[in-house]
């Protein structure tokens, strides 16, 4: 079960980071713009401020952070050659209880909101900066 929670926890952290990339980008895009209508630009500041409450969740090590409570119990359990305790076992119940509702959160974000948005990113006509070549130097 820890292994499956740690695992859980890991692939949730890489999805946030790949998330990030793409609101960071689509942040970049939007700030470059001179005129992004209003609702667009609400659009991406609601889903900005939900995804850094889910970013929140999946931040990395720390003492007390859910990766560290979970390596931790598990080097509890390791190092006993005891079955786990009750308060082990309410601990592994409600650490697997928060990281399914923090990905089911995660997960409408990933699956759609973040696509709904690029999709109404691509419709308003924003687009990258076009980008000039660079001019090598001239031949002497």
């Amino acid at each position: 079960a820890l292994n499956d929670l740690l695992r859980a926890y890991d692939d949730a952290a890489s999805a946030v980071r790949q998330v990030d990339q793409e609101m960071e980008a689509l942040k970049t895009l939007l700030d470059a713009q001179p005129k992004v209508a209003p609702e667009l630009r609400a659009t991406f500041d609601d889903m900005w401020k939900r995804f850094q409450e889910a970013k929140e969740k999946f931040r990395g090590g720390g003492f007390g952070g859910p990766r560290f409570q979970i390596t931790d119990l598990g080097q509890s359990l390791q190092a006993s050659s005891n079955a786990p305790t009750e308060a082990q076992t309410r601990l592994i119940a409600q650490l697997t209880a928060d990281l399914t509702t923090h990905i089911a959160r995660l997960n409408v974000l990933i699956t759609t909101e973040l696509p709904a948005l690029q999709g109404r990113v691509r419709a308003s006509g924003v687009a990258p900066a076009k980008l000039e070549a660079v001019r090598p130097p001239k031949t002497p």
